[in-house]
């Protein structure tokens, strides 16, 4: 018992002289400027920028320091001067302050009000990052470009004001500000860099100015209750992943000037139900609507020439496709799980339909297919089983010619198979109209035997070789003599 009590005291007794260390008078000079710690509250005196170094005298104190006050006559916080300082609550920065360094507050997850001062004109990347408990920020009109991670992951920011003059938002400025539900975006802004906005879950609308030019890949992926978006004229293109994961968006207005949608752009965007895709777009890249569940609408433009693979897949409530032949190929599940669509219309120049393109269109009742279609890939119409009307406008012969994989249900064309006027220019037995007479015609007849009903009057007259007014296999065999 005498060596616990014995313990204890020791304890109390250190513990006594670590807080009374802590309590006393500390000052020290450094690069021509004043500091002093005392009472947990760190002052910094002097005039003009304080220099950087790769470490700072005050920095022994920043597991203990609640309050830091920067002098009258100070410009410039330097790079990582209060990194890390873990039981920082408040800054006083002084009017005369121009810059604040890269890092200058980074990780101070304690830190609730840091009010920036008015003549400020650089406000350095990464300067605020990880300040978990930050609750609001107001950036100063000397400051044009919002650096790079500035406001990175400052979960309880819930308030930033931005001015007019503001050109340029940084990669993951604002990344991470998860219940900040409004953005002013002034006009003057041309760039917001990529990552930007990533994963602010509560911001609810972008307006998006009119002088905006660029914008970047996952700007504002994961912002989870963003409900509408319009992108102004002269954005180009909507980069991978730009709004990826916005769950409840149900409105975006895309510009005339886009030409490219690109991978992922709006994958996971579940509630949109109608897109406009302008004329001008040449390419939508892969995933690009991929999992758009309640998307009805998207027609796409003629010109359009590349359409990536997985672009519509499962887009559920898709009623209609229609591909201009411009694309040329229809790629790699490219509307896998359409199952509401009833009508697939494939434009003239579209030469192949890669693999699972149109699978699990299980409501699909009509298909529309070119004359240039030269390949159908593996299972591209799998689970297809409603299918009742397909048209095709070449000539049986050419039908036959085009290399349909397996795990395809039959594809039975019913009408507009291309044949001439006058069965007279063509021999008894010449049933596919290709001028010769070969295996092929046999192996057709015998195959149009059993769907009289399929069989124009010109096919029927060129198949009866026996004159019989009976299509079946005599007549076949004798084609082969």
């Amino acid at each position: 018992m005498k060596k616990v009590l014995s313990f204890i005291c020791s304890v109390i007794i250190i513990l006594s002289c670590v807080g009374a260390a802590f309590a006393a008078d500390e000052e020290g000079e450094f690069g021509g400027f004043s500091w002093s710690f005392e009472g947990r509250e760190l002052t910094i005196s002097g005039n003009g920028a304080i220099p950087q170094a790769a470490s700072y005298p005050w920095a022994e104190y920043k597991d203990y320091a609640s309050s830091v006050v920067i002098g009258e006559g100070i410009t410039s916080i330097p790079t990582q001067a209060f990194r890390g300082f873990s039981q920082l609550e408040t800054v006083t920065m002084p009017e005369s302050l121009e810059s604040i360094g890269s890092h200058a507050f980074y990780e101070c997850p304690y830190l609730t009000e840091a009010d920036i001062p008015s003549g400020l004109k650089s406000l350095g990347s990464f300067a605020f990052a990880e300040c978990l408990a930050l609750r609001s920020a107001v950036v100063p009109e000397g400051v044009t470009v919002i650096q790079p991670y500035t406001f990175y992951n400052c979960s309880s920011l819930s308030e930033l004001k931005l001015h007019d003059g503001i050109t340029s938002i940084g990669e993951s400025a604002v990344r991470g500000c998860s219940v900040i539900a409004e953005v002013y975006f002034p006009e003057g802004l041309v760039s917001i860099g990529n990552h930007a906005f990533y994963q602010c879950y509560a911001l609810e609308k972008a307006d998006l100015p009119s002088t905006l030019t660029h914008l970047g890949k996952f700007a504002f992926a994961e912002c989870t209750n963003l409900m509408s978006v319009s992108i102004p004229d002269g954005i180009t293109a909507v980069p991978a992943y730009c709004f990826y994961g916005c769950a409840i968006l149900g409105e975006a207005k895309l510009p005339e000037t886009l030409e490219a949608i690109d991978g992922h752009a709006f994958r996971g965007c579940s509630s949109l139900r109608e897109i406009s895709i302008p004329g001008n777009v040449r390419s939508i890249g892969d995933h690009a609507f991929m999992d758009c569940y309640a998307l009805e609408s998207a027609d796409l433009p003629d010109g359009l020439e590349s359409l990536g693979a997985f672009a519509f897949y499962n887009c559920y409530a898709l009623e209609k496709i229609s591909v201009p032949g411009s694309v040329g190929a229809v790629g790699e599940a490219t509307f896998y799980s359409c199952f509401r669509a009833a009508e697939i219309t494939l434009g003239e120049g579209i030469a192949s339909v890669d693999k699972a393109a149109f699978r699990q269109c299980t409501g699909v009742e009509n298909i529309s297919l070119p004359a240039s279609l030269e390949t159908i890939g593996d299972g591209a119409f799998y689970g297809c089983n409603s299918i009742d009307t397909v048209v095709y406008p070449g000539t049986q012969e050419e039908w036959e010619s085009i290399s349909i994989g397996k795990n395809n249900p039959p594809l039975n064309i019913t009408s507009n198979i291309t044949e001439p006027e006058k069965t007279e220019e063509y021999r008894l037995g010449d049933a596919d109209m290709s001028g010769d007479i070969t295996a092929a015609d046999a192996r057709l007849i015998l195959r149009l035997s059993a769907k009289l009903e399929e069989m124009t009057e010109a096919r029927r007259l060129l198949s009866d070789v026996d004159a019989n007014e009976v299509i079946d296999a005599a007549d076949a065999r004798l084609t082969l003599r």
